[in-house]
């Protein structure tokens, strides 16, 4: 999606025909509907780093009612596509969080900002993704601990680090310093998209996943699943190989099997029984606290999602892609008998029925010929996550401090003339740096093969949003948007940009 991994301007092009795929960070709030749920006691605390010659910054500790002291989970969740609860201020709570409250944890979140070299596209670090993950992370946790070494609410002798997308990647490079506090990591999904490596992310994850192994003798509970995975099943299942063989103490929890085959397991309520009743029995073996203390932590966000995010089957107008071809297939799908699945991509659908696994096969020949293929219904059920047409997107990006960021939005016909103008809402404003909205401006679409509109990437209107960071600051970023989606039933899609100013 983007044009180059780091440089001074970044254009991203977003348009109606495209289910977004990006770069995934996420320390971010959920849309502001999410704040309606009904919100259980949670008091978060921020305290400053120690002094550091690489880091600054301070540590989000949040801690469940009662006296404690409470074990600790470090949780690291960026590119997860977390879904949870938001209090005011954008306090998130995710589903992992809201785990390791309800059994009555304190949760360590990292804000940190790390000074030294940078590492971009083709250096020779690009490709050593363990390398690179193993120094930054355990330094992180020694002066995590360090830090917070006097909080009588924490128990620092009982410590779990967890994870999920790149923040499961970094968790499992925290521990290769042998920290005596550590017991247990938990990682669900622990891989990310990136196109830093130009040599192949497969081979530099699978080299990386065999390297933690190797170094790291914790038990490790590992959480895989099919669907949107960022990496092939071969590739995942390679990585879990090469740990095991060098760590025996790894606990794989597949949810290939699930009608969805569940990938972004915190952004699905209904992926939660899968894989917390297991990290339950996981803990206990390791004589850890582990079951339910206190359900108020996660049944709003399994709750609402549940409530949210499923349509009755035949309920043609919740179809996220309302084209003639779109809403013909799945017509024709509600006639097929069970056992039957329903994918949907950018550039497509794809129906399978009768067989002994219909969702991956459903999935593989939407795959054939579209990207970002998703499993919209099965059986009788709906399982899409939203009527939106497609789950909030959330982009992690690099720019110079005199640099800007743009984003591009456009909506094309077939024969490249402009449908319409996406309007574009600011939901919230960047703190260090300006956003500036053009509802119509002229710009250049970057459509990548096999969408049709590949061939249409030459200058057309569109609405623009542009990110600049205030003058010296150096540091982190965030702003969400929404970007128009049809005009006909016209809706919004969120739109999260964190940002490094570097």
């Amino acid at each position: 999606m983007f044009k180059h991994s780091f440089c001074k301007k970044y254009f991203l092009s977003f348009v109606s025909v495209l289910f977004l795929s990006g770069s995934i960070s996420l320390r971010f709030s959920p849309h502001p509907s999410a704040q309606t749920v009904e919100r259980p006691h949670v008091k978060s605390t921020l305290i400053k780093l120690l002094p550091s010659d690489h880091l600054s910054g301070e540590l989000e500790v949040l801690t469940p009612e009662g006296t404690g002291p409470f074990p600790v989970a470090f949780v690291r969740e960026a590119g997860s596509g977390s879904f949870g609860f938001t209090k005011p201020g954008f306090l998130h709570v995710s589903l992992l969080s809201g785990y390791f409250l309800s059994r009555h944890y304190a949760v360590v979140r990292f804000h940190m900002t790390r000074r030294g070299e940078r590492i971009f596209v083709g250096s020779p670090q690009a490709c050593d993704f363990a390398g690179t993950s193993r120094a930054d992370t355990a330094e992180e946790n020694s002066l995590a601990i360090r830090t917070l070494a006097d909080q009588s609410s924490l128990d620092m002798r009982h410590i779990v680090l967890a994870g999920a997308g790149h923040g499961g990647w970094e968790t499992l490079a925290s521990n290769q310093e042998k920290i005596p506090e550590v017991q247990a990591i938990l990682v669900l999904g622990p891989i990310f998209k990136t196109d830093i490596c130009p040599v192949g992310t497969d081979k530099a994850f699978v080299n990386g996943a065999e390297q933690f192994g190797k170094a790291n003798s914790l038990p490790t509970f590992w959480v895989e699943g099919r669907a949107n995975n960022p990496v092939s099943e071969t590739v995942w299942r390679a990585m879990v190989g090469v740990y095991s063989h060098k760590n025996d103490h790894l606990s794989l929890v597949d949810l290939s099997t699930t009608p969805s085959g569940y990938y972004t397991f915190l952004g699905y309520g209904q992926a939660f029984p899968y894989w917390s009743v297991k990290a339950d029995e996981f803990l206990k073996h390791l004589s850890l606290p582990s079951g339910l203390k206190d359900a108020a932590y996660v049944e709003p966000i399994i709750k609402k999602n549940e409530a949210e995010s499923l349509a009755k089957i035949d309920d043609i107008q919740a179809l996220p892609d309302q084209s003639d071809k779109a809403i013909q297939a799945y017509k024709e799908f509600l006639k097929k008998p069970f056992p039957r699945a329903f994918a949907i991509g950018e550039n497509g659908t794809a129906t399978a029925w009768s067989e002994r696994d219909p969702a991956r096969h459903a999935l593989e020949t939407c795959s054939t010929h579209s990207k970002s293929c998703h499993l919209y219904a099965y059986n009788d059920r709906v399982l899409w996550k939203s009527r939106l047409p497609a789950d909030t997107q959330v982009y992690h990006v690099r720019v110079d401090p005199k640099g800007d960021i743009s984003l591009f939005l456009t909506s094309l016909k077939p024969d490249c003339s402009v449908d319409f103008l996406p309007k574009i809402r600011v939901v919230k404003q960047p703190l260090h740096g300006t956003l500036t909205i053009w509802p119509d401006i002229i710009g250049t679409p970057h459509y990548t093969a096999p969408s049709p509109l590949a061939r249409c990437n030459k200058a057309t209107h569109g609405s623009s949003a542009q990110y600049r960071p205030a003058a010296g600051y150096r540091g982190k970023d965030t702003m969400l948007i929404e970007r128009e989606v049809g005009v006909k039933n016209p809706h919004y899609q969120s739109i999260i940009l964190n940002i490094d100013v570097l």
